[in-house]
């Protein structure tokens, strides 16, 4: 497709961002052309609906060995960029999903790319490449048994299949970022990964607690976009009946990533390679970008990190604030050095760590070149934690 049939599609939907939606778009599509962008009803719980684009189509995943073509939808909010797209699987009549942290019953995907997205630095391609290298590690599809054409999502062991989800909850405004398990209300900063090429599945993230207020275009929709088949040659790894609860994997036997025709949407080795190592550097930036934010929620009022100074503090000192025992401080401080006491001490008091009274305050402003230790830190406050 090319930009002047994007611009037409982000007019007919009237995007705030039509220039910087474009690019966006313009990206995703010339890298994967198995996606296209459509105008589509996207309906809410409430019935309410409104015009988005839809990024519909396959990405090629690979797995085991095979690269499959899973279907997907990646709606596109009205206050794209600066807001996460919303992102679906979408199998086909002969598929089923399975449930897992990152699809729910009802093909919603859930990443944390999305719950931590970032106007200057995520984007559609950013999206697909993660979406690539999670489900690499966790199909989120599997083929249906040809002798129960009607069977459901596959529920996985950990996450029960919650009740009347589709009807619960308020509809979200298309303006606001949708609330994400990945992303609870109390900051909590994402885990250090020691190990990147296992990012996919070691990454500790919430379970996804699906509620009803998720939008999800109606089934019934007409409108709703058409996913096209998956080529015979290149088939989804096949449900086991064995077990429900057991990850199944596709045979060794499945068409090989050498056999894939071209043209396809699929990918060589090397290929899936920059593509995983691409969606690590992404999530690992997004790592760090979150551990900073919290490190600078921390920083004290001098600009020290109280955790930095606190564990650059000598024993004696730490264990003091450990018990908040003012008395047992004093002792220690006029045990240590008196320059090193006034060092350690002025840095507990920038980073925060230490909160002194006005008699402190006034005894610095008024003698700050020679400050007298055991004056300073006589009556000091300790800060909650």
């Amino acid at each position: 497709m090319s930009q002047p049939d994007v611009s037409r599609l982000l007019a007919t939907a009237k995007y705030r961002y039509a220039d910087q939606s474009k690019r966006d778009i313009m990206s995703a599509i010339n890298n994967y052309k198995n996606l296209s962008p459509v105008v589509e009803k996207y309906v809410y719980s409430d019935g309410n609906h409104r015009d988005l684009i839809c990024l519909t189509g396959t990405i090629p995943v690979p797995y085991k060995g095979a690269v499959y073509n899973i279907p997907v939808s990646i709606w596109l909010t009205e206050s794209h960029p600066y807001n996460a797209p919303i992102c679906y699987v979408k199998p086909t009549r002969d598929m089923t999903i399975k449930v897992s942290k990152h699809v729910d019953t009802e093909g919603r995907i859930y990443l944390p790319y999305l719950s931590d997205w970032k106007a200057n630095t995520s984007d559609l391609l950013g999206v697909i490449q993660v979406m690539i290298c999670v489900f690499g590690e966790t199909p989120p599809v599997y083929s249906k048994p040809k002798n129960a054409p009607n069977a459901g999502p596959t529920p996985d062991a950990s996450q029960p299949v919650p009740k009347n989800a589709p009807n619960a909850g308020p509809t979200p405004d298309a303006s606001q970022p949708v609330v994400n398990p990945y992303n609870p209300s109390g900051y909590q900063p994402m885990p250090r990964v020691n190990n990147p090429s296992m990012v996919a599945t070691n990454t500790p993230y919430p379970t996804p607690q699906y509620p009803g207020q998720y939008p999800y275009p109606t089934p019934g929709n007409p409108t709703q976009p058409y996913i096209p088949p998956i080529s015979t040659s290149n088939p989804y790894p096949p449900y086991t009946q064995s077990n429900a609860f057991e990850t199944p994997y596709p045979p060794q036997s499945v068409t090989t990533t050498s056999q894939l025709s071209p043209g396809t949407g699929t990918i060589g080795l090397s290929g899936r390679e920059r593509i995983r190592e691409r969606a690590r550097k992404r999530i690992e930036q997004a790592m760090k970008e979150v551990e900073e934010e919290e490190r600078q929620k921390r920083i004290g009022p001098g600009g020290l990190d109280p955790e930095e100074v606190f564990n650059s503090l000598p024993e004696s000192l730490q264990k003091c604030f450990e018990s908040r025992d003012v008395t047992l401080l004093q002792e220690t401080i006029g045990q240590l050095d008196e320059k090193d006491a006034r060092y350690h001490m002025k840095r507990c008091v920038d980073s925060g760590l230490w909160v002194p009274d006005a008699k402190y305050l006034q005894t610095a402003e008024n003698d700050e070149s020679e400050p007298n230790s055991e004056a300073i830190y006589s009556e000091p406050k300790p800060k909650d934690n």
